[in-house]
């Protein structure tokens, strides 16, 4: 039946009349976490009667079968109706512990359960990390989102993502201000070790928690080759040899095959993760080629190599006159070296001695006749020198 806002006003003065009957005793006690939902139930047994919750027996918290009724502001937004005479409560705050008691009315109110709730700070729990979609093997172009979730701890849970760096060995802090991390179109380079990071306070402290997730991202098979190190036609017995097969692109697995061709048969080497060979004697002549095969998107992927020829030669001996012959050619080379050193700084000598006879038979006649110029420009006589102030004083300039 439904009630009208004349009821509500009478509903007002009895229920403190009623209250004083009322003990604090609680028949159910619940703990609820901060920010979390918890849900009371009323044993109430009548769907058709009107029902109200109470806080604490002086605070009305949501009535129904009653029309015009609004609930309180501590608990508006907060609290709704769930099945038949259960309330849910949202959003817990420290402030809602307290004693929850749903009343029923026939011919008066008659209460039916009394609830002690106590809300509590709680550390936040370990996050689990769930992947969608939920596939061992992403595909190259597949829009991934990764969820951390905690499912305990007191609210606000706060989530931070991380990465592995590969180069550094420690992990880097990814722009993901919230619980999801998403990969619109998924590529190899986004493979690999993610952790988030699950925190909250309460208590006047802070508490996290972490776990680590592998994220694969699959790319195809593509562009098979064969190469030899170092890269020559003939090999000798004993010297380093292998051969490479490498594919451009592709993801592991991988399973790596080798197939040798040798007078008209061929026979496969080896076939698992290898993908380097190592040659080095005679017997292992021959045409080498390779093969990649990759299971991509529910299909068998497979690429052949061209035929590669590979002739090893059996390492000379050496002879007891090579080495003679190495000394004397050793020998021979030194004698040559010092010769030449021999003839040059001679040549160089013989040079320097001429040119500077050149230089002093030069420069004598230059030297007396520039000093004559100079006397006879001056109107000086022979004995005349320039260093003395006494004209008779005999002095002479020997040009030697």
């Amino acid at each position: 039946m439904k009630m009208s806002v004349f009821t509500i006003l009478i509903l007002t003065f009895l229920l403190p009349v009623k209250r004083d009957t009322f003990t604090l005793a609680a028949d159910l006690h619940l703990v609820g976490v901060k920010g979390r939902t918890v849900v009371l139930h009323c044993s109430a047994i009548d769907p058709q009667r009107p029902l109200c919750w109470l806080y604490n027996y002086n605070m009305t918290i949501l009535c129904w079968g009653m029309k015009d009724f609004h609930p309180s502001d501590q608990f508006r937004g907060k609290v709704k109706r769930l099945n038949k005479n259960s309330l849910e409560l949202s959003n817990l705050s420290v402030s809602d512990t307290g004693i929850y008691s749903c009343h029923t009315f026939s011919n008066r109110w008659e209460k039916q359960e009394n609830i002690r709730l106590i809300v509590k700070e709680v550390p936040v729990s370990k996050p689990s990390i769930t992947q969608n979609p939920d596939s061992e093997q992403v595909n190259q172009g597949t829009s991934v989102t990764l969820t951390c979730h905690s499912e305990n701890g007191s609210w606000p849970i706060l989530y931070a993502w991380l990465r592995l760096d590969r180069g550094t060995g420690k992990y880097i802090s990814l722009w993901a201000p919230n619980n999801t991390l998403s990969f619109d179109y998924a590529r190899p380079e986004d493979s690999g070790e993610y952790r988030c990071v699950a925190s909250n306070q309460g208590e006047g402290r802070t508490w996290s928690h972490s776990a680590t997730f592998r994220l694969s991202v699959h790319n195809t098979i593509s562009d098979i080759s064969l190469m030899v190190e170092p890269q020559s036609f003939i090999f000798f017995e004993g010297q380093p040899l292998v051969l490479r097969c490498r594919v451009k692109t592709g993801s592991e697995p991988i399973i790596w095959s080798w197939f040798w061709e040798r007078d008209g048969s061929e026979d496969q080497l080896v076939e698992g993760s290898e993908r380097d060979l190592w040659l080095g004697s005679v017997e292992q002549s021959g045409e080498y080629s390779c093969r990649a095969r990759q299971q991509y998107d529910g299909h068998n992927i497979t690429l052949d190599s061209d035929a590669v020829p590979v002739l090893i030669l059996p390492k000379p001996a050496p002879h007891p006159m090579v080495w003679v012959t190495l000394a004397l050619s050793g020998c021979a080379v030194l004698i040559a070296v010092l010769s030449w050193r021999r003839r040059t700084h001679t040549h160089t000598l013989e040079r320097g001695q001429t040119e500077l006879q050149a230089i002093q038979t030069s420069s004598k006649p230059s030297r007396i006749h520039e000093a004559s110029n100079h006397r006879q420009s001056t109107g000086q006589d022979d004995s005349y020198c320039p260093l003395s102030g006494n004209r008779n004083e005999e002095l002479y300039d020997t040009l030697n």
